[in-house]
């Protein structure tokens, strides 16, 4: 109820319905009943909202190998409807070692041989695709979950070649096509300059591949490609399966031809918001890139990475007043789990769990003004008292919200 108070509060009209997806599994046999709820064990899954109030639910159980269950809810009254279980792990039903929730489109397991299999929520017209299941060999450099398509870079030593080979897949209509990002990290190694690389990561939002790098003077190095719709220019996989990139051999005249746009590519200066944070966590937003450290004097530093633009938006997310929160926070200096909103502005941060003490503390904060929205923690324990005093100091980095200027 509190959650709902403050939506209402920005204007965004939302509701708020407890659903019960199931109990957790005991390790006793279902009595067979009809009536019996279902029995998932649900440590992940994925939430996509269909539109109209409804959503559609992946959640994750690790019964007999690891499954996952797809639910439609209606939003409006808490209804929800099976559609329909995923038994196996893969389309060759083999263990997957992990399921986890993606916060792009989906559920992503990991077998025991290193392959990834992709459970996606949605198609692109936002129907539910329950059923469908994906695997990648494990022959790819790094393998990226980017909305209805998967980024398969190609193993090279990139920062030394002038074309850098990947495929996308579309997970919905099953093609793929070959690109050429190498103009990206040209313009990357320009911008580098004479510093040396300290850290690179890559990363992904629902339409870029995004690279961004940290240097040895304190600079912050990031570009973006936008990926092509396979769905529209690709091969299907059933007809020609994308060979394995080690056999590939490729003409001058087709590695032009897959090259694709570089939507942007900046460096930012030491003492720039986004330049502080050295080894961020990443959350993908929609076509942003969340980026986030630990927590300082003055709360948690965010950081919203437009991929198309390369614009970025800086802001402080203050620290709850609940004391078993702030310690939480405090015990283990950063979030378990950072997401955001982009048309609400609004973030909400998750704690980490303690052994058999219920679930952890869950914040929501406004982002525009980086002030907490409504707060939820262990209110069923005795209170203790509140942490010591945090510095009077902030950062350089804790100064409340920076845009960056025009580019």
């Amino acid at each position: 109820n509190g959650f709902a108070r403050q939506l209402s509060w920005k204007h965004a009209n939302y509701s708020c319905q407890a659903l019960q997806l199931g109990q957790a599994d005991t390790g006793k046999e279902s009595s067979g009943s009809q009536d019996a709820k279902v029995q998932i064990r649900r440590t992940s899954g994925h939430i996509k909202a269909l539109g109209g109030g409804r959503f559609v639910i992946l959640a994750v159980s690790h019964i007999h190998g690891g499954s996952v269950k797809t639910f439609i809810v209606d939003g409006n009254t808490g209804s929800k409807d099976e559609q329909c279980a995923v038994e196996q792990s893969s389309p060759r039903h083999r263990r997957c070692a992990m399921l986890c929730g993606s916060d792009v489109g989906g559920v992503v397991g990991h077998s025991d041989d290193g392959a990834i299999v992709f459970f996606p929520a949605v198609n692109c017209v936002a129907e539910p695709t329950a059923g469908k299941v994906f695997e990648v060999p494990s022959v790819y450099q790094n393998v990226l979950h980017c909305g209805e398509q998967v980024f398969l870079l190609h193993r090279c030593h990139m920062w030394d070649a002038d074309d850098v080979m990947a495929d996308v897949l579309h997970l919905e209509a099953g093609k793929w096509l070959e690109v050429n990002i190498g103009q990206l990290l040209q313009r990357l190694r320009e911008l580098v300059g004479n510093d040396e690389r300290e850290l690179s990561a890559v990363s992904a939002t629902r339409d870029h591949f995004i690279i961004h790098i940290t240097t040895s003077t304190g600079a912050k190095v990031a570009g973006a490609v936008r990926l092509p719709n396979a769905a529209s220019t690709g091969i299907l996989c059933a007809e020609r399966p994308p060979p394995p990139p080690q056999e590939r051999r490729w003409t001058r005249t087709g590695l032009d031809r897959s090259k694709v746009e570089v939507s942007f590519a900046r460096r930012w200066e030491p003492g720039n918001p986004i330049a502080t944070m050295s080894q961020p966590h990443e959350m993908p937003a929609g076509d942003c890139l969340l980026l986030y450290a630990g927590w300082e004097s003055e709360g948690l530093l965010v950081c919203l990475l437009d991929a198309s633009t390369g614009q970025v938006e800086s802001q402080v997310l203050r620290w709850p007043r609940h004391p078993e929160i702030v310690r939480n926070f405090l015990d283990h200096e950063e979030l378990a789990h950072l997401s955001f909103v982009p048309q609400g502005k609004v973030a909400c941060g998750c704690g980490f769990p303690l052994h058999d003490l219920g679930p952890p503390p869950v914040v929501l904060w406004d982002f525009e003004t980086g002030l907490v929205l409504s707060e939820c923690g262990y209110l069923a324990s005795p209170l203790r008292t509140m942490p010591p005093p945090l510095s009077s100091s902030p950062s350089s980095a804790a100064q409340g919200r920076h845009n960056d200027p025009d580019v």
